[in-house]
């Protein structure tokens, strides 16, 4: 079975239309406010939010993307991948402002510190994803961005730390730093970025453990650590994420037994454990996860026997477990109930090598050869 990153294409773009979605209401109700935003209290006029712009543009290599980027009175909310909004000053007038710049795939070459966050105070969306040339580090002054609903910097070289004030971003509920170079810890205080719904760091140089204080964004939807370096425990507090869909945690060096309260989150359709090294029996709380469609515990340490309450399952399409040390038989309420398989592999355990008859129930399995058993 290929590896593959979380989230999986429908899951992805499901979760880009749902953030889409939350980001025009949040871009309707700010213009419709009757009250200054507290960005609209120090007023930032449209030409300076332009200047930093064209101050940016001045100092890195671009495609013709940012062609229209020009200091020639053109108007900034015509240059392509910006988007403008009205906002509301603290006297009452309504005024045009920067609320968005996307330049996906630019050919950006170049840094972000030049990109003076503190003058884009009333952006809501920021995406630099997919610009292979765009390295170093990100500037802690991208914390001033109070209003920041997306942040995506995905496919970019970036390295260096994850800066703290990130976490001031409290309106934040989409970020994507997934495949670049950044290093050092998650920072705890991700934990209080209460908004957040999808969290995607996969690709990077992560070390240390995963925080405990993630367990406290009870938004979050997608939450993706994959490809990284961390170690420890998965926390226990993961219990709290009570609307998460998606959970990839593979390719790291998380050790310890699989906690018993993750079986709590019902919610989850993905789980993606493999390749670490996570050792101990599988919990039996894993059957309560009805809505579980792709659950992958490959390559790691666990043992004892394939617990019997996975065979409520019914809703696995891909089920992984190989490369393990686990033994016994396959229980038949596994063998029989998850109708919905296309793909079933166990080999590389200590597993018997007969095929229980129930696997005839198994009509979506796409050959014989899904089926491994060593």
């Amino acid at each position: 079975m290929a590896d593959s990153m979380l989230p999986l294409p429908p899951l992805h773009c499901l979760a880009l239309s749902f953030a889409q979605l939350l980001l025009l209401l949040l871009l309707t109700s700010t213009q419709a406010e009757g009250h200054a935003t507290p960005a609209a209290r120090h007023y930032t006029s449209l030409r300076s939010q332009a200047g930093v712009l064209l101050h940016w543009k001045s100092s890195i290599e671009y495609s013709k993307h940012m062609g229209t980027w020009r200091d020639d009175g053109m108007y900034p909310c015509n240059w392509t991948g910006i988007t403008c909004g009205d906002t509301r000053l603290h006297g009452g007038t309504t005024v045009k402002v920067i609320r968005g710049i996307s330049l996906v795939g630019a050919g950006i070459a170049g840094k972000l510190d030049t990109l003076r966050f503190q003058s884009l105070p009333y952006l809501i969306k920021l995406d630099l994803s997919d610009n292979h040339h765009l390295s170093g580090a990100i500037p802690p002054g991208i914390g001033s961005l109070s209003m920041l609903f997306t942040l995506n910097f995905s496919g970019d070289q970036l390295s260096g730390h994850i800066p703290a004030t990130i976490c001031n971003l409290g309106r934040l509920a989409h970020l994507d730093l997934s495949s670049n170079n950044l290093a050092g810890q998650i920072p705890p205080a991700f934990g209080n970025l209460s908004r957040l719904a999808f969290l995607y760091l996969p690709g990077n140089r992560l070390s240390g453990s995963v925080p405990w204080n993630l367990g406290q964004l009870q938004n979050m939807r997608e939450m993706d650590l994959s490809w990284n370096i961390l170690s420890g425990q998965i926390p226990s507090s993961f219990a709290n994420l009570r609307n998460l869909n998606a959970l990839g945690l593979s390719d790291n060096r998380l050790s310890g037994p699989i906690p018993e309260e993750l079986g709590q989150v019902q919610t989850l359709q993905v789980l993606y454990l493999q390749k670490n090294r996570l050792n101990g029996a599988i919990p039996p709380s894993l059957g309560n996860l009805t809505m579980l469609t792709f659950l992958y515990l490959y390559r790691n340490q666990h043992t004892g026997q394939i617990p019997v309450e996975l065979g409520t399952l019914s809703s696995l399409i891909e089920f992984d477990l190989s490369e393990n040390h686990l033994t016994g038989t396959v229980p038949f309420c596994v063998a029989g109930n998850l109708t919905s398989l296309a793909y079933f592999s166990l080999w590389g355990n200590h597993i018997t090598k007969s095929i229980p008859h129930e696997f005839g129930n198994l009509v979506n399995l796409k050959s014989l050869t899904s089926l491994k058993i060593s």
